[in-house]
């Protein structure tokens, strides 16, 4: 099977992320970048978050009330990370990334700041940080 130069450009990019990751994790004492939360499905982009699914602010979305305006209202009063917290954590997980926009949001029953931004090397990036405590709960490369 013969691949295209691109293919194989893509390949060698995703194994130096990889290895990336394990250093940083190896760095901080962890066994693997990756924990996988059991029952947990993955998500069609690729996952390279740590403790996903695991915030500090629980919440029954049913409890929201209804439109936008109030649910952004209601989540805001149960954040205790600031909107630049949040994309200042998430800046510090892709290094050289650019902001383009940040809201809070669910996600998996927690509250968070889904944060959506540029990696240096053009690819979007979802960074959902905890809005209690500024953790970066999950970190997703979208196709």
């Amino acid at each position: 099977m013969k691949r295209s130069r691109r293919a194989w450009m893509m390949i060698a990019a995703g194994a130096l992320a990889i290895i990336a990751l394990v250093g940083v994790a190896v760095a901080r004492g962890k066994s693997s970048p990756v924990q996988q939360v059991p029952g947990a499905q993955r998500s069609p982009t690729a996952q390279l978050g740590v403790q996903h699914g695991v915030g500090t602010i629980r919440l029954d979305e049913s409890t929201l009330p209804d439109g936008d305006t109030a649910e952004a209202l209601a989540l805001q009063r149960l954040a205790k990370v600031s909107r630049g917290d949040a994309e200042a954590a998430a800046l510090k997980a892709v290094p050289g990334g650019t902001v383009i926009d940040s809201e809070l949001d669910t996600e998996d029953g927690f509250v968070v700041w889904e944060v959506d931004l540029v990696a240096s090397d053009g690819t979007s990036r979802e960074v959902n940080v905890d809005a209690g405590d500024a953790k970066v709960l999950d970190l997703e490369i979208d196709d």
